[in-house]
């Protein structure tokens, strides 16, 4: 008698700590699983499936982000409509927006184009590469 109790007494135990591992409904009305937090409605939509509630909710957060951007986007749209109207209708603002155009600096210096050094990346001439050894002799 004593064994058969203790061995009831075992399998309930076991039947209780299974089921504690599985979704539970909370007190609030949501379902708490290994995947989080669910409310009734979101796991009544999933089926009661906690993966697919897992996957519904990041669409939902998804389609959320993506629709704040569009928002964002129209709005900046909207902005610079506004700006290019306003600069259409008073021009003088236009010009004070325009970064100021300053004119090239003028050489100061009288020398000719024949005193001029050539530029860097051009290929030197015969007459200025002769080595110092050429020179002396």
């Amino acid at each position: 008698m004593k064994r058969s109790v203790s061995v009831i007494l075992g399998l309930s135990l076991v039947a209780l700590t299974a089921d504690s591992a599985h979704a539970q409904r909370g007190r609030s009305g949501g379902v708490n699983t290994p995947y989080g937090h669910f409310s009734a409605a979101e796991m009544g939509q999933a089926g009661g499936n906690p993966l697919m509630a897992q996957q519904i909710r990041e669409q939902k957060q998804t389609m959320l982000y993506e629709q704040q951007m569009l928002k964002e986007q129209q709005n900046y749209l909207k902005e610079l409509t506004k700006r290019q109207d306003f600069l259409k209708k008073h021009p003088e603002a236009a010009k004070s927006l325009a970064a100021p155009v300053r004119a090239p600096k003028k050489s100061t210096s009288k020398s000719s184009k024949k005193d001029k050094k050539p530029p860097t990346d051009a290929a030197p001439s015969a007459e200025t590469s002769t080595p110092k050894a050429k020179k002396a002799s």
